[in-house]
């Protein structure tokens, strides 16, 4: 089939999106993408890889900002239809496949306009996703956005795509609650052929090392795991590294001032993925730590996937998806979430604990479960279903 994919943002940026996008490609479909770009240099075609890229000029308020408000305002839909519809009449296509929930009225008009099937690929819980974010509390924020608009603009478009992809079963069953329908969940799990592979880890010294890559946001939880790590007696036993940048990584570090923690938590800086990534290996523990709420009950961060690559086992809030696989498979400890105390309990647990034994089963379930090779077999079912 040919297959015209739509991406609001830029790429090669999406990890996920490339993925897909090449396994499609190895199932013997076409695959075209229509993405935007912020630098008039970039707009045209080009072949990536063997997809067959399309980028737009965007500006940055249409890139930035404007989908926040696109189900009050139409500018952001118009654009993007009339960018999918010159492709679509220069063009035959069989597929239209939007990648998120915003573009998701674009997919079903061209669905309608052009006769071609509609698959809506949903790699966040949208309306719970906004519904966190800083920028929907202002006063701007409020006018353009509403909670209540995006479930229901979330529940009829699940129920107009021919096709509906998550990213885990837990956001599946979420989906199955507004909409019983067919859902297929292909998993945010590492390609491993683009990473270089795992080394051995150093012998233990005794010490526990603890490892957090990602952005720095106060739902990304960091300050209950910070504030955890000051609450334990013995605090030589223990470090933590934290790779990333974001809003709130000024704030972590005043904490970790403020605590006394500048001995055993640093900022090395920024961990170039996949190039950097084996540097995994020479830790104990993954840190995941976002707070709890339906985004990440519901949510399949590709993050436990790289650390399960490399051999380490993971210290998680309670979210059911993080969670759910940790507990099942005894790759790690739970705490419960927003709860510094039981951080520190699980923490001083971990002393107790054989890490070595729980790091090999974590490498052994990626290898055998928690990998791409068997996670896009959801996505070739799913087209074969439209065939």
């Amino acid at each position: 089939m040919k297959i015209l994919m739509v991406l609001e943002n830029q790429f090669p940026d999406d990890e996920r999106v490339e993925k897909e996008a090449l396994s499609l490609i190895k199932a013997g479909h076409e695959v075209h993408l229509l993405c935007a770009t912020l630098k008039k240099e970039r707009v045209g075609d080009e072949n990536y890889k063997g997809i067959k890229l399309h980028r737009t000029l965007s500006t940055p308020f249409l890139y930035n900002k404007a989908k926040i408000a696109c189900l009050r305002l139409p500018f952001y839909f118009m654009f993007w239809k009339k960018q999918v519809g010159n492709l679509l009449r220069t063009e035959t296509f069989d597929v239209i496949h939007i990648h998120d929930l915003p573009l998701a009225e674009v997919g079903y008009w061209a669905k309608k306009k052009f006769g071609i099937s509609f698959v809506l690929d949903s790699h966040e819980n949208y309306p719970y996703m906004l519904d966190m974010a800083p920028y929907t509390k202002g006063i701007a924020g409020k006018l353009m956005y509403s909670f209540a608009a995006w479930k229901h603009y979330e529940r009829e478009m699940i129920g107009k795509a021919d096709i509906v992809i998550t990213v885990c079963k837990e956001m599946s069953d979420r989906m199955n609650d507004l909409v019983p329908r067919t859902y297929y969940h292909v998993d945010n799990t590492i390609s491993m052929e683009l990473f270089p592979r795992p080394e051995p880890h150093p012998t233990t010294t005794g010490k526990i090392r603890l490892l957090y890559v990602g952005g720095i946001t106060y739902h990304r939880g960091l300050q209950n795991v910070i504030k955890g790590l000051a609450l334990i007696k013995d605090k030589s036993k223990y470090s933590l590294d934290i790779y990333g940048k974001g809003a709130y990584a000024g704030d972590i570090k005043d904490l970790v001032l403020t605590l006394g923690l500048e001995e055993i938590v640093h900022f090395p800086g920024y961990l170039k993925f996949p190039a950097e990534a084996v540097k995994m290996c020479a830790y104990s523990l993954g840190v995941i730590s976002n707070l709890r709420s339906v985004q990440t009950d519901c949510s399949s961060p590709n993050k436990i996937y790289q650390y399960f690559y490399y051999g380490l086992p993971v210290l998680v809030s309670d979210m059911d998806s993080v969670g759910n696989i940790v507990r099942e498979h005894q790759v790690g400890v739970v705490y419960k979430d927003n709860s510094p105390e039981d951080c520190a309990r699980k923490l001083e647990q971990l002393v107790t604990l054989n890490l070595e034994d729980m790091a090999t089963r974590a490498h052994k379930l990626c290898l055998e479960q928690y990998n791409w090779d068997i996670s896009v077999k959801q996505l070739i079912a799913a087209y074969e279903s439209i065939r």
